[in-house]
């Protein structure tokens, strides 16, 4: 799980591993200058529904029984959003400056309704013995009194900009920052009640790229994104979250692009990520929640990408991590693993070009093991899982394009949200698409 993450999209440019252009040595040049203005607006209407009937208790101790519950979730989502930018470049010999400003605003306005399950319309608990878990039963579904019903509208206004500057052909530097004032309002439909509040975020960012050859460069960065104490969907408000601080990400990665040949690249990254502002029991009255929580990742990342033959491609990564509790949090103590980070995890995707318009697919997933929650009780194991594809040209405009995943039909779990509610993996599952070219 990669725990990096920003409110909205600074959408601002990435220093380029490799050159721009060179110079001529010992020669001035005229400044040579260009601007570009660019705007974008995007509407979004979405709607989701879930419904889930899962285990809500462990096994007893006596392991013989355990109880299920039910719920459905519905959410309306309605987003505007739009992002505009200028940019300038300017040229004088050796010396390239990008330029960029830029502003976003959205506005997204969610309907959240929560449903409790009923079994047989009347228990919103059932007890299953473990030796006969699969139970035949009527459940309906209806409100009860601690279930979301909400209206909440979330705003953003910011405004960034950035400096990407090229000193001669193998030093690139880039510096930038964004501030976002992010407003949230809930109106809880069931209480007939309003909670808002408002978080200013500044998020600065700085890079180096290094390239001494064609083939090579190296690059270090460091950057400090935001979440806001509401959730990362942004439809519930709470007394506590509402005077909670955001959470806060710093992130430090250092790493290197090798053009091993002609089109087929090789890269490695190692990163460090220090997640504060996470919720802790305040040490004097338990009762309480105060901020004082922290999370470490560290980790390596490798990666290849590109053609291994005329008729070959491949993109694969392999990223090695560790996720640890520094400060204890409300529910884990410090030296404690962060929940669905596997200690390693790899993936290979292989196409080759068999001739006639035919393509053949084949890749491997593999995911280690990893804490279901927080409190490191629950352990889900490890999978890999194949995949293949085969694709067709069936003309100069009409492709097909058939992706199996799952090939071995294999049985594992993907996901958890928490100890109990654990998603398997889906089946052998087919996907066939047809692509017309205008």
């Amino acid at each position: 799980m990669d725990t990096r993450v920003h409110v909205g999209d600074p959408s601002v440019s990435r220093a380029k591993h490799g050159r721009e252009g060179r110079a001529c040595p010992g020669r001035s040049s005229p400044t040579a200058m260009a601007s570009q203005l660019r705007t974008h607006t995007r509407a979004f209407d979405y709607d989701k529904f879930y419904q889930n009937v899962f285990a809500n208790s462990a096994i007893n101790s006596a392991g013989t029984q355990f109880t299920l519950a039910a719920y459905n979730d519905a959410v309306d989502r309605r987003s505007l959003f739009n992002q505009t930018d200028a940019i300038w470049k300017a040229d004088r010999g050796s010396l390239r400056s990008t330029f960029l400003v830029g502003t976003e605003l959205s506005r997204q306005q969610s309907d959240n309704v929560r449903l409790t399950g009923y079994f047989d319309n009347s228990a919103t608990s059932r007890v299953v013995p473990v030796s006969a878990p699969t139970v035949v039963t009527p459940v309906t579904f209806r409100s009860s009194a601690t279930d979301a019903n909400n209206h909440a509208v979330a705003t953003v206004a910011a405004a960034f900009m950035q400096e990407q500057l090229h000193l001669g052909n193998h030093v690139q530097l880039v510096a930038g920052v964004r501030h976002d004032r992010f407003g949230m309002q809930v109106r809880n439909n069931r209480t007939n009640t309003t909670l808002t509040r408002v978080d200013h975020l500044l998020s600065p960012r700085g890079g180096l790229v290094v390239t001494p050859s064609r083939t090579l460069s190296f690059y270090g960065s460091y950057s400090v994104s935001h979440l806001p104490s509401s959730g990362d969907q942004f439809t519930a408000l709470t007394s506590t979250t509402q005077t909670l601080q955001p959470e806060q990400f710093r992130n430090r990665e250092v790493g290197l692009k090798w053009a091993a040949r002609t089109g087929l690249d090789l890269t490695a990254a190692w990163f460090t990520l220090d997640r504060s502002n996470t919720m802790a029991p305040d040490p004097v009255d338990v009762t309480r929640l105060v901020q004082t929580g922290r999370q470490r990742t560290t980790g390596a990342e490798f990666g290849v990408q590109g053609t291994v033959h005329s008729r070959w491609d491949v993109i694969g990564g392999l990223a090695v991590q560790q996720a640890r509790i520094v400060n204890r949090t409300s529910a884990a103590r410090v030296g404690a693993s962060t929940p669905l980070v596997p200690h390693t995890s790899a993936s290979l995707w292989n196409k080759v070009r068999v001739g006639g318009g035919t393509s053949l697919g084949l890749g491997v997933v593999h995911m280690g093991q990893r804490y279901a929650a927080i409190d490191n009780s629950v352990l889900l194991p490890a999978f890999t899982r194949l995949d293949g594809a085969l694709y067709l040209s069936l003309s100069s405009r009409l492709t097909m394009q058939l992706n199996i995943e799952n090939l071995a039909d294999a049985r594992f779990y993907t996901t958890s949200h928490g100890n109990n509610n654990i998603m398997p993996g889906a089946p052998r599952t087919l996907r066939l698409v047809m692509g017309v070219a205008p």
